[in-house]
């Protein structure tokens, strides 16, 4: 998944329900399925201005002129200030490792999950000169080899062949989605036929936003976040060894965050309920405290991004540790926002930068450069619990940089 191509996709959205904007507003943003990039974006106020905010894999309209609160931020800001970003290279050295940017065979792919530091689940994508779109491989990087695990596709928009995919515990876990059907699958790293764990009636336009998927603890689980359609809303899970698909009790209208941890955010403009957190495993529930009384809060088990008409801020669970100048983004294992800087470009008008990671448990903030393209950027990310973050470089267009998170102390 990606953040350009979420924000992309708001942008779009919000164009289309605007009333017609400004010659200032970019119109026309191009939304593509795979090899997802986005140009820098300057946000145009329409009439009552909009703001687009990703946290936790939870995109967000937002009112930028909410109603009017009385200094409603915390007096005491942050137990640090927020740092200053660096290159990634120098926050973190060394911790990086190069793929090449096809498949051995020619074929374009996406990353899809580490095994270990030299081998990885991916996905065909784009054009496709050799195999399927939709089609799984194991990619061993030391050995310049891949080996296919299974082939799904979707006739007509076989990009959508596969939307989620998540490995762990000896077994790839994938979502394939058709038109307004799906399923969840299992089958084993080592290969093997396919198991279908559950059914999932989704949307025409159901896309891999939609879907968290994680492999943990014996179990595979799912929250599909949106356009889900024949079943309640809420998380599931299902044994690796086998058995029916369950909801985990209580999770209606929760999706995954940092698993165990299932989390239901607060998404209105003019929200004023806490966020609330329902850990799947023991029934352990938690209640954010706002820092700020009114807007919409995403949280991990530890922290919480906000936005209010000054800009992004960061929390701690319990309301402490208040600090603004942060990415706007989406929290990753509960220790990484993985996302942009904003920041004011005129009247009524937001810039996000370049993508960066900001490192919540030291206080490390890495900009990264990617390769850039009359404009256009390209990094990707995993969300919730996969901490999974690669992007290609403006001097190396052919090849991937993929963090190795095993490095980051």
């Amino acid at each position: 998944m990606k953040i350009e191509e979420r924000i992309t996709h708001i942008f779009g959205t919000e164009a289309d329900a605007a009333p017609l904007p400004g010659p200032t507003f970019r119109a026309g943003v191009d939304r593509h399925v795979q090899r997802r990039r986005t140009r820098r974006h300057t946000v145009r106020a329409l009439g009552v201005a909009t703001l687009v905010l990703g946290l936790a894999g939870t995109w967000l309209a937002v009112d930028r002129h909410p109603a009017a609160v009385t200094d409603p931020r915390p007096a005491t800001t942050s137990e640090a200030p927020t740092p200053a970003p660096r290159p990634f290279a120098e926050v973190w050295p060394g911790t990086t490792r190069t793929l090449p940017g096809r498949l051995p065979d020619g074929g374009e792919y996406a990353i899809r999950a580490v095994l270990d530091p030299d081998t990885y689940v991916v996905s065909r994508t784009g054009t496709v000169p050799a195999g399927p779109a939709g089609e799984v491989l194991v990619l061993d990087n030391a050995r310049h080899t891949t080996r296919s695990l299974v082939r799904a596709t979707r006739p007509g928009d076989d990009s959508f062949g596969v939307v989620a995919v998540a490995a762990a515990e000896g077994q790839v876990a994938y979502v394939t989605s058709g038109v307004g059907t799906g399923a969840v699958w299992l089958v084993p790293v080592t290969g093997g036929s396919p198991r279908k764990v559950a059914d999932l009636a989704l949307t025409a336009d159901q896309g891999p936003r939609d879907i968290e998927l994680v492999i943990a603890a014996g179990d595979v689980a799912w929250s599909p976040t949106s356009g889900v359609t024949g079943a309640r809303p809420g998380v599931w899970r299902a044994a690796l060894s086998g058995g029916p698909a369950r909801m985990v009790p209580g999770s209606e209208g929760m999706t995954l965050t940092a698993w165990p941890w299932l989390v239901a955010n607060a998404h209105d403009q003019k929200a004023t309920a806490p966020p609330t957190l329902l850990n799947a495993d023991t029934g352990e529930r938690r209640t954010a405290v706002r820092a700020v009384p009114v807007g919409p809060l995403t949280c991990s088990p530890s922290w919480c991004l906000g936005l209010d008409s000054s800009g992004p801020y960061l929390q701690r669970l319990d309301g402490t540790g208040f600090r603004t100048g942060v990415p706007t983004g989406t929290i990753v294992a509960d220790r990484f926002v993985f996302g942009f800087s904003m920041t004011p470009a005129g009247p009524d008008q937001w810039r996000f930068g370049d993508p960066e990671v900001y490192d919540l448990g030291t206080g490390r903030r890495g900009v990264v450069r990617s390769r850039t393209d009359n404009g256009h950027r390209t990094w990707s990310y995993g969300g919730g619990s996969a901490l999974l973050l690669y992007w290609s470089w403006e001097q190396r267009p052919d090849t991937y940089e993929i963090v190795d998170f095993t490095l980051i102390r």
